[in-house]
């Protein structure tokens, strides 16, 4: 069922035309604007709370405006550094790698030698270490192993012509070198 709107205004001519006495009239008044006091202060305190969060709110957003660029920007630095410590990690162990290769004695003795702005990497390969390690190799030999020298072939104890490779072998040629018989 619908309801009627009932559209009464609270004035003094319509409550004594309702039979109030004027005390009555009076105090009802009264009581009426204290109570619309009231709700226009709680109003009026909801609205300058609700303009002080709206300001809180606008101050906030326009920081976050600020410091979205500057995030953006220590984001861009901090992949563009680690980029750079991967590469510097990677032509480090592929520098590392070919000294060893090298036979280099000590890797940082040999570092220190290099010329370093003349080194650049591709791929596994490191441009331009080689000349330089044999030039090093010339000049400060001590730095790097010797090449092994390799073992003479010697044949099996009971083969011909072969060399002693015991005490016992050794004292055999002897016996036999002191009797005469080879």
């Amino acid at each position: 069922m619908p309801r009627k709107e009932i559209s009464m205004a609270l004035d003094k001519e319509s409550l004594e035309k309702l039979g109030l006495s004027v005390e009555a009239v009076t105090q009802i008044l009264a009581d009426h604007q204290a109570a619309l006091q009231d709700e226009q202060q709680k109003t009026a305190q909801e609205k300058t709370r609700a303009d002080t969060a709206e300001s809180t709110l606008s101050t906030a957003n326009k920081k976050l405006e600020g410091y979205d660029p500057d995030w953006k920007e220590a984001v861009k630095t901090a992949e563009t550094k680690a980029q750079q410590e991967i590469e510097t990690m990677k032509f480090n162990y592929a520098l590392e790698k070919a000294l060893s290769d090298s036979r280099a004695k000590n890797a940082v003795a040999v570092k220190a030698l290099l010329n370093m702005d003349g080194l650049k990497q591709n791929g596994n390969e490191i441009v331009g270490l080689k000349e330089q390690l044999e030039k090093l190799k010339t000049d400060n030999d001590y730095l790097f192993e010797s090449e092994p020298d390799p073992k003479p072939f010697t044949a099996s104890a009971t083969g011909s012509g072969s060399q002693p490779t015991t005490t016992k072998d050794e004292a055999n040629a002897a016996f036999r070198a002191v009797f005469g018989r080879e």
